[in-house]
């Protein structure tokens, strides 16, 4: 049995029904999903994920080896 831990979820905004997006944090990948396609979607990341936030309609992550990247 195959055991994931979440451990952050970041929205874009107030979450509403017609207008949302969310990336949500895992161990070693990430996945991200929107109104237009609520299914998540992942995105391995072969330095990990340390935090993330969602500024000027992108999310920025920072990854455990220091690299800051867009999505």
């Amino acid at each position: 049995m195959r055991q994931v831990f979440y451990r952050k979820v970041v929205l874009s905004a107030s979450p509403r029904p017609d207008s949302y997006a969310a990336m949500l944090i895992m161990d070693w990948a990430f996945a991200m999903a929107e109104e237009e396609d609520p299914v998540w979607r992942m995105a391995p990341s072969h330095d990990g994920v340390e935090d993330a936030i969602h500024h000027g309609g992108h999310f920025l992550s920072i990854t455990y080896t220091g690299h800051v990247k867009a999505w």
